[in-house]
């Protein structure tokens, strides 16, 4: 249920749209560098989840760790690039600039941002009248909820304690 041919909806009004802080280096309207933390010379920008359902499944799987893809970023309109608000996107996608740093760290934000994005997406095809890809794109929200949710068991019981304190594996018994 890939949406190609439908512009970002937030070309229309970005204000609640979910969105990733990212770190960003330009020269002149073109982006070098993009990182997850603070970067020498770099400002921080809000990059846009897309909208289409390949792209936000990937996000999803880099998310719960089923996935080691790299995240990517690029213009979220390449016709205008002086227009400063950017996407994440796939490798491939012209214009993309790989994002530095740990996913690990944003791990949780990225899962719910990607979570908001499929429901925000959803409601928009409710609103259309296209109830059928309304039901698609809810069963992704569910399915990606259930894989956040073993993605954190799996990394808590790796991750056992005992009295507060790790236990090298061991677990508490």
């Amino acid at each position: 249920m890939s949406q190609p041919d439908t512009p970002h909806p937030a070309l229309a009004d970005a204000k609640g749209w979910p969105a990733l802080p990212v770190w960003v280096v330009r020269r002149g309207h073109r982006i070098t560098f993009a990182a997850l933390a603070p970067h020498r010379r770099a400002r921080e920008a809000a990059a846009l989840l897309p909208c289409d359902s390949a792209t936000l499944t990937l996000l999803g799987q880099i998310a719960t760790r089923e996935s080691r893809a790299r995240l990517f970023l690029t213009h979220l309109d390449p016709e205008h690039p002086h227009n400063e608000q950017v996407v994440l996107c796939p490798r491939g996608t012209p214009g993309a600039v790989r994002i530095r740093g740990s996913v690990a760290a944003v791990a949780d934000t990225l899962l719910d941002r990607t979570r908001d994005a499929i429901r925000r997406m959803t409601g928009l095809l409710r609103q259309a009248g296209r109830y059928d890809g309304a039901v698609v794109w809810h069963t992704m929200s569910g399915a990606l909820l259930l894989a956040g949710r073993d993605a954190r068991r799996r990394h808590d019981s790796v991750h056992t304690t005992s009295g507060g304190l790790p236990t090298l594996g061991k677990h508490s018994g």
